[in-house]
């Protein structure tokens, strides 16, 4: 966190599930994505916090974790989040993934939403959990 203490936007997940240490880096844009169209903007961030692990399966009570956030903004009015997450101190491996991929985009529906007259919208999520062990090679970003 930044700021003196204030919770930075988009990090309140992170203090609600018991996370600490929060640093969040600036957004960056990049090139967009190979095989998508008509691309608006693309960027991308790293964060880094601390997360309580509650498995009591588990000898730790904490764990390390570095995410790297990618933002893509389509033309035909969609947007995609994919997160990508290290968690480095979980026992019996190397380190733990998780891989998570948002679709927001526009639905269908012609009426409004009946909360606040709005128009709705439909989220797509996808993801996918690793354990690398020891000897199995760097593991790169998959979105599913």
């Amino acid at each position: 966190m930044r700021g003196g203490g204030l919770i930075e936007p988009g990090t309140l997940h992170l203090k609600c599930a018991g996370g600490y240490d929060v640093v969040v880096g600036e957004w960056a844009a990049i090139s967009a994505p190979s095989g998508l169209v008509a691309v608006c903007s693309s960027q991308i961030r790293e964060m880094s916090y601390v997360m309580p692990v509650r498995s009591t399966l588990s000898p730790v009570r904490k764990t390390r974790v570095h995410e790297t956030q990618r933002l893509t903004v389509l033309a035909v009015g969609a947007a995609i989040l994919q997160t990508h997450q290290v968690m480095s101190d979980i026992p019996y491996g190397d380190y733990f993934s998780v891989n998570t991929k948002f679709v927001i985009s526009g639905s269908q529906q012609s009426e409004p939403c009946a909360a606040g007259g709005g128009r709705a919208a439909r989220l797509r999520l996808s993801l996918a959990t690793r354990m690398v062990k020891a000897g199995g090679g760097a593991a790169l970003p998959h979105y599913p």
